[in-house]
């Protein structure tokens, strides 16, 4: 049995022998060589040779019906397959094609689910930005196929971006439906709430499959909605904010962030007008730029060309205070460095070690000036048992000491973010619970050691599978 996946140019396919106990082996050929055996070359753990008996294997037995995707959520490559001795559907991750994969976790239980085979994960789910992935399941009895959903937990590549719609000073709260209605709603900021239900901003923008974040793309102070098409087209359109609404969503870049790139916001030439970033992420690990004008954005232009491969968590911040936002990348491997690549008005400089252990895989890690001196610093959502939530303030060149600033914050499952809230100049934290109570809780920064207050702030806001920002 195989499964194929489309990465770089390649079809990477991986091939478990006949049965429900053998290894996982990985091959890969180019996709114009799909029909040619000869084009084919096998992983041996460290290269890639013309032996298919030199092949080693990237997931141990027993590997039975198997499945691969790469989760735009996760932004890692994810395995499935049975378990069968161990009677359960489990799922692997890793950050390439090849591995290390992670160990297995059980998505499906025969307990639950007796004699059950088979895990196939549904593409459009798997190129989502919802914390849902989708798959198909079957059982012996009653010999049918099921449509199954296990929510991931932890991860979550997309970080967001600024939120204030009306420009009060207050960061306001958005979601995205993400389906067929592809619907947009706000609920403002009171300062100690956020108002409103239902409250229809745009009805079609950002369907399914796209990326939609948030930014001050005009200069007028109202942050303004753009999405990413993605795929082939890779266009980007743009919703100005009146203060009340989203106006219909204009085309301002036919060609950026395609396939499964990561874009970004932040100003990056400082003239008070958000612009637009792509991490290409893999192995040539680009970063381009397109500046906004007011009404549209420019060429793309490559402005760093080694930052944030493969699974690297990139984000965007000013870390130094000088008014144009840098470059941030989390490794979230063994070392869980974090690395900075300052603007140089033009391009980003050479990337420097800023902190050596800080959100390691897994966490959720978000840039924000939670004490307000106007130097962005890194924060972290630990979910997991714990729940806390750790910041390393900047001092202009490097973060200092990660410590805790929460200790019962964003269960794994929901979606957490940092904003400005309450209006007082230093960025708090926000989690949309994501389920079906549909909670959004804020805890505000104090500006020196806490995130303190936490209160629900929305009883009904992002349900489950939308992108809430």
């Amino acid at each position: 049995m195989a499964a194929m996946v489309k990465q770089g140019g390649y079809v990477y396919m991986y091939g478990t022998p006949g049965g429900r106990f053998g290894h996982v082996h990985l091959s890969r050929v180019p996709e114009s060589g799909l029909l040619d055996p000869g084009a084919y070359r096998y992983w041996t753990g460290g290269s890639w040779v013309t032996d298919p008996d030199a092949a080693t294997p990237v997931a141990g037995a027993p590997v039975g019906e198997l499945s691969v995707q790469y989760s735009r959520y996760l932004g890692r490559f994810v395995m499935m397959y049975l378990d069968d001795p161990g009677g359960s559907i489990v799922m692997r991750t890793s950050a390439t094609p090849w591995g290390p994969w992670s160990d297995k976790q059980v998505v499906a239980s025969g307990a639950d689910y007796p004699q059950l085979y088979g895990s196939f994960i549904h593409p459009w789910s798997a190129d989502s930005n919802s914390p849902y992935l989708y798959f198909t399941m079957s059982q012996w009895q009653p010999y049918n196929v099921f449509l199954m959903r296990v929510r991931l937990t932890g991860g979550g590549i997309m970080g967001g971006g600024p939120a204030d719609f009306d420009g009060d000073g207050r960061d306001d709260i958005a979601t995205f439906t993400q389906d067929d209605r592809a619907e947009v709603y706000v609920a403002k900021s009171t300062g100690n709430a956020f108002a409103g239900k239902s409250v229809l901003w745009n009805d079609h923008f950002a369907p399914g499959g796209e990326t939609p974040l948030t930014g001050d793309f005009t200069g007028d102070g109202k942050d303004d909605a753009v999405t990413f098409t993605h795929g082939t087209e890779a266009e980007v359109y743009v919703a100005p904010s009146d203060g009340d609404s989203f106006a219909t969503g204009a085309r301002w870049h036919d060609h950026f962030a395609p396939g499964r790139e990561v874009p970004a916001v932040g100003d990056f030439d400082g003239d008070g007008r958000d612009d637009i970033a792509t991490f290409t992420r893999e192995d040539t690990a680009d970063v381009y730029v397109a500046l906004s004008d007011g009404t549209s954005f420019g060429a793309g232009q490559k402005w760093h060309d080694d930052f944030a491969p493969w699974a690297q968590f990139p984000a965007v911040g000013d870390v130094n205070g000088d008014g144009r936002d840098d470059i941030i990348a989390f490794t979230q491997d063994a070392s869980n460095d974090v690395y900075v690549a300052l603007n140089e008005g033009d391009r980003f400089g050479a990337p420097r070690k800023v902190h050596d252990h800080f959100a390691p895989e897994g966490e959720r890690p978000r840039v924000g000036d939670v004490n307000g001196d106007g130097k962005d610093d890194i924060v972290t959502f630990t979910g997991g048992e714990a729940k806390d939530v750790y910041v390393a303030l900047s001092d202009g060149a490097v973060f200092g000491t990660g410590q805790k600033w929460a200790d019962f914050f964003a269960l794994d499952g929901e979606f957490p973010y940092v904003g400005d809230y309450d209006g007082d100049g230093k960025d708090d934290i926000v989690t949309f619970t994501q389920n079906d109570l549909a909670d959004v809780y804020v805890n505000v920064s104090n500006g020196t050691d806490g995130f303190v207050g936490g209160a629900k702030w929305h009883d009904f806001f992002g349900l489950a599978g939308e992108t809430s920002l």
